[in-house]
């Protein structure tokens, strides 16, 4: 089962993940690819130059993709998704908005769940407290409003105010999903 979560910037989608693949070790997951720079030594991504992405885009090789937050591209690649479908009961994984609904529009069977949080102020504080400059965090809530918009598409929308109830919240919709599945 192919679960997407998406959701506006700094709602805890990685972290919520983090908590997940910790509760379920034989939950899998897949490398996307992006033309940013690295911000650790293994931040989760395969890095390609622009050139090697856009070759990827003519190839077919890329399921979706987009260019996001500035000038660069991130995208997930067929051939990971289909691999980690095959092994794993549940592959989780976050994609944007536009990047789900391509997903959902190509075939695939997507529980989506878009995480939003209680108000802009929260985003605010999060981003503050990450180190996120001030011309960053204004470009991060005008595409919110672009995100939120998209909310009524998704499978299921979850508020993360307090962490551990938001993990315990989707923990619950993704087993739910898959006991329906099994019938």
């Amino acid at each position: 089962m192919f679960v997407v979560i998406s959701g506006v910037t700094a709602s805890g989608k990685n972290t919520i993940m983090e908590k997940l693949f910790d509760r379920h070790k034989d939950w899998g997951k897949y490398r996307s690819y992006t033309t940013r720079p690295k911000r650790s030594e293994d931040d989760g991504y395969n890095h390609v130059s622009k050139e090697e992405f856009e070759a990827l885009i003519r190839d077919g090789k890329m399921l979706e993709y987009a260019l996001v937050h500035s000038d660069h591209y991130y995208g997930t690649p067929k051939q990971a998704v289909d691999e980690a479908l095959e092994k794993y009961p549940v592959v989780l994984h976050d994609l944007d908005v536009i990047g789900t609904m391509n997903v959902i529009k190509m075939g695939y069977d997507v529980v989506s769940i878009f995480v939003d949080v209680d108000s802009d102020k929260t985003i605010i504080e999060r981003l503050q407290n990450r180190g996120d400059k001030a011309e960053d965090i204004a470009s991060r809530l005008k595409r919110c409003e672009f995100e939120r918009s998209f909310k009524s598409k998704y499978s299921y929308v979850v508020e993360n105010v307090v962490l551990e109830k938001c993990v315990n919240e989707i923990e619950d919709l993704i087993m739910a999903e898959l006991l329906k599945r099994k019938k």
